[in-house]
């Protein structure tokens, strides 16, 4: 589906959520729908002609039909809008390398322009620009009111010149960045052990070979059959194509729906079930990581995973963006983007603005060491008594093993992640404490 919250980086500065583009043939028969008034129609007209008669400046005609139609559609929510001939073929523009972007994605409140994501490697998202912060102007020219195609065009630029974001967050003075624009970050996915035998998976976005890249990576650590639980994170996660979700989420859903549409019509659902022609990674024990910047898509999966039982979900409630729009284009080549259905959980939970709930609510906090350097024990006084862990253990043996532990902290140390992300850090005890039940399970069955 398209939706009016734009990508605003360097190689692709499109809508992310692809559905469908309805042509005029496919359109429901104007002859068994509710067609618009005569009356309606009358008093239309005759406002445009009193504007275009009586008010102190000239006004052009197709201007106000334009933002007739706009104000309709933006009346009915954020995501259903209007969109010209010259602005659509900007988009295609933009999808180009002709212009750059600072890594964000944007949304229109009641006027307001909200970040929805900054992009993980972003110029906005390493200058510390957040989820939920309210750009107050671009370049020193206020922005309240603009569209966020208007907001798209003053952001993007000329590759490596720079652009001013004026930004108000809560329980901050408005705060001030230059931002040089930059190529958008290269890689959607990451996938790598994070700590001794746990799968580290992140997903930046659902392009178009996101599942794709995700299989290929986890297809080399497959073979060495000893990944004991896998960690996903979305965080900061928007969404992007349905299909790659439900690819991502059959991996660990062997049978079963994994979202369903519902429109205005209760009896026109769609439902997407799992497809069984992708990697089987069944049975690990997983835990899903969100917060108010997971949406669309990613809380598809999130939801999914979620309903099946097939993860713990940990963080804060996601975004809630859970509805479908629709691209219909109108006569001489403009088109209007418009709200037609909306996404269900496979046990029917609504996701639009209700978002997905974590089954462990957990914020995402600084993590700071109490001391640093290593904690003093008895093995750090001198001419402390060696203690063997088996009476039957030689020495030799026993320092072996001591060495071998140590280097196994050297090794964890590694794991930069594992002590500066509080929600890694989570999730990495959370996995493990599941591992370690069900291999005490498992021992007490076999007794």
């Amino acid at each position: 589906m398209y939706k009016t919250m734009f990508r605003l980086v360097i190689l692709m500065l499109s809508v992310l959520c692809i559905g469908n583009v309805i042509a005029k043939s496919e359109r429901i028969n104007p002859e068994q729908s509710n067609l618009v008034s005569e009356s309606s129609v009358i008093t239309l007209k005759e406002a445009i002609n009193i504007i275009k008669n009586e008010y102190v400046a000239e006004v052009d005609e197709n201007s106000l039909v334009e933002n007739a139609i706009n104000g309709m559609l933006a009346s009915l929510d954020p995501h259903s809008g209007f969109y010209t001939k010259k602005s659509l073929e900007q988009g295609e523009l933009y999808s180009s390398d002709v212009e750059s972007g600072v890594g964000i994605e944007v949304t229109v409140e009641n006027g307001s322009i909200i970040i929805a994501h900054p992009v993980e490697g972003g110029a906005a998202d390493k200058a510390g620009i957040k989820t939920g912060d309210y750009i107050m102007a671009i370049d020193d020219t206020s922005v309240y009111g603009m569209s966020t195609y208007d907001v798209m065009q003053r952001i993007t630029g000329k590759p490596n010149s720079v652009v001013k974001l004026t930004v108000f967050r809560e329980g901050s003075s408005s705060l001030e960045f230059n931002l040089r624009r930059e190529s958008a970050p290269a890689h959607s996915t990451i996938v790598d052990y994070i700590d001794k035998n746990i799968l580290y998976i992140r997903i930046n976005s659902f392009d178009q070979n996101t599942y794709s890249s995700v299989e290929r990576k986890l297809k080399k650590f497959v073979k060495q059959d000893n990944t004991n639980g896998i960690i996903i994170d979305l965080r900061n996660n928007p969404g992007g194509l349905i299909s790659e979700a439900v690819k991502l989420v059959s991996m660990f859903v062997e049978d079963g729906a994994v979202v369903y549409t519902r429109g205005r019509d209760e009896n026109s659902i769609s439902e997407y079930h799992s497809d069984n022609d992708v990697l089987n990674m069944k049975n690990i024990p997983m835990v899903v990581l969100i917060n108010n910047g997971t949406a669309s898509a990613a809380e598809i999966v999130v939801g999914a995973l979620q309903d099946h039982k097939k993860a713990v979900v940990l963080g804060t409630r996601s975004f809630g963006k859970g509805s479908v729009q629709d691209m219909i284009p109108l006569e001489g080549g403009s088109a209007i983007s418009i709200t037609t259905s909306l996404y269900y959980t496979p046990t029917g939970r609504s996701i639009q603005a209700e978002g997905i709930v974590p089954d462990i609510v957990i914020e995402d906090i600084e993590v700071k060491k109490y001391k640093e350097g290593n904690a003093f024990r008895e093995e750090n006084i001198e001419g402390h008594l060696e203690g063997v862990k088996d009476i039957n253990q030689s020495k030799s043996a026993y320092v072996l093993e001591k060495i071998k532990r140590r280097m196994k902290q050297e090794e964890e140390k590694t794991c930069k992640k594992c002590k500066d992300d509080y929600m890694i850090i989570r999730a990495v005890d959370l996995v493990k404490g599941i591992s370690i039940y069900n291999l005490a399970i498992g021992k007490k069955g076999e007794n």
